[in-house]
């Protein structure tokens, strides 16, 4: 082999070249001064420089091929993990009636009372109350001489000690007054003393009514079929309400909330329990048992809404 010159600055040197990975290489590599690189020392730097990005490359791929795996792991971890459901709402539980175990109530009146009486009593202690009543046949606030109302009242207020006392009368009530010896005082039925005598004997009602802290409910009279004797009644219900007014512990209830809605006198609607009943008697004019539950109903209404201690 024809030996390489040397030249003034230059002089051949052979060292060991090693590149990255299995690739070794060693020869000799002529340096000299102020002449550019041999063509097959530019082939070597290159292989080297491509074989260390290979290197970088390979290794890259290795730790980034360990991460996704990783990565998936986690999701599928969270994937199959079953979550804790929430805790069931609690159902509440439906109110009852209301409670009226600390009430005593008593309820009365003429004839018209009489299926209020029916279905008030058995409903007011069906809900915890003391219930007692008392009606009476062609009675009312007239004729003290044929059964006075007034001194029935105290007594039952005296011997039942109700909190409670409710009262329907006054359907006998357009006829003279007397007096409870018999004596007539007006015999003149909505003149000006007739006006002022009932007045006053409904005033007195009222008082023994809502007397020592009681709660006195007056239930008006429900529109009549016939029209001459149903104008009598709107005169005295209009003699109620003035004096119900005039008394802070009475509660007056007009029985046409339920019994005649549309204001006009009706044989039949839905009943209690929703489905057509007859709530008013063939006469035109008492009720009959589903009219009366009709009104203990809205009275019982009336009941929840007014005395403490009534709510469930």
């Amino acid at each position: 082999m024809r030996a390489i010159p040397t030249g003034p600055l230059g002089a051949v040197g052979a060292f060991p070249v090693h590149l990255p990975g299995t690739l070794s290489w060693s020869g000799s590599v002529p340096v000299s001064s102020g002449k550019p690189l041999p063509i097959v020392l530019i082939g070597i730097l290159g292989l080297f420089v491509l074989a260390m990005a290979g290197a970088f490359v390979s290794a890259s791929g290795a730790f980034s091929s360990k991460a996704p795996a990783e990565a998936t792991s986690n999701v599928a971890d969270l994937s199959t993990s079953t979550p804790t459901p929430p805790p069931p709402t609690p159902t509440p539980t439906p109110a009852g009636p209301p409670s009226f175990a600390q009430t005593r109530l008593w309820v009365g009146g003429d004839s018209l009372a009489a299926f209020l009486c029916e279905n008030l009593v058995p409903d007011a202690r069906a809900r915890g109350a003391f219930a007692d009543d008392q009606w009476t046949v062609s009675s009312g606030l007239s004729r003290p001489d044929f059964f006075d109302w007034l001194a029935a009242l105290q007594k039952a207020a005296a011997t039942d000690h109700p909190n409670v006392m409710v009262f329907m009368a006054g359907a006998n009530d357009a006829q003279g007054l007397t007096t409870s010896a018999g004596q007539a005082v007006s015999v003149t039925p909505f003149d000006a003393t007739w006006m002022a005598e009932y007045s006053k004997r409904v005033s007195q009602a009222m008082d023994i009514l809502s007397g020592d802290g009681r709660l006195g409910i007056w239930v008006g009279l429900p529109v009549m079929q016939g029209a001459s004797f149903n104008a009598e009644m709107v005169k005295l219900n209009a003699i109620f309400q003035a004096e119900a007014a005039k008394h802070p512990r009475i509660i007056y209830v007009d029985p046409d909330t339920v019994l005649a809605p549309g204001g006009a006198f009706t044989l039949d609607l839905p009943g209690p329990d929703g489905s057509p009943a007859r709530i008013r008697a063939e006469d035109g004019v008492h009720l009959t048992s589903a009219g009366g539950e009709l009104v203990a109903q809205e009275v019982l209404q009336q009941l929840t809404a007014t005395m403490p201690g009534t709510n469930p």
